[in-house]
């Protein structure tokens, strides 16, 4: 079993936009953004966790890796997607990992000032074949894809910690 392939899911989630990456073994395998239009329900609580339940078992998920925000800055709409995501997590017998976005940069960067530029470069650098959603990024000049970015993160520091 101590040979068993992780099948790593990271996720940086948003009430709007999810950034979701897949490692499968050494491999990042899938990323992408999902994006939710609609006003904050349950009902749309209840299809962002439906999407990451339909991966976690397509994708025979082993580890999900999740960013969580302090609770000073998280909203009730987030707080209960992260309580849905644990949930998924416990009734699949995955383990969850989870870490700040001060994480993600300390993970990115061995310097002092760390910003999101970091996790661009560190992913870039890691993954050339993302350069293309680099990109967009910059031509559209918003922080769209730097959740893609942080979910790709997010899974390789906990790919990286199991090795």
């Amino acid at each position: 079993m101590q040979n068993q392939r992780k099948n790593i899911l990271g996720i940086s989630p948003g009430t709007h936009t999810m950034g979701l990456a897949l490692i499968q073994g050494k491999e990042l395998v899938e990323w992408r953004m999902k994006v939710f239009n609609e006003c904050w329900s349950q009902v749309k609580l209840g299809k962002m966790l439906t999407a990451i339940q339909d991966i976690v078992v397509k994708q025979c998920i082993t580890d999900i890796a999740v960013k969580i925000m302090h609770p000073a800055r998280c909203s009730e709409g987030l707080h209960g997607l992260n309580t849905g995501i644990m949930d998924i997590a416990n009734s699949q017998n995955i383990t969850l990992h989870s870490c700040t976005v001060n994480d993600i940069k300390a993970h990115c960067s061995l310097e002092k000032k760390r910003n999101k530029r970091v996790i661009v470069e560190y992913v870039l650098q890691k993954h050339p074949e993302l350069y293309r959603e680099y990109q967009k990024e910059q031509g559209i000049n918003n922080s769209y894809y730097i959740k893609i970015f942080e979910a790709i993160v997010i899974a390789r520091m906990f790919h990286d910690n199991m090795e």
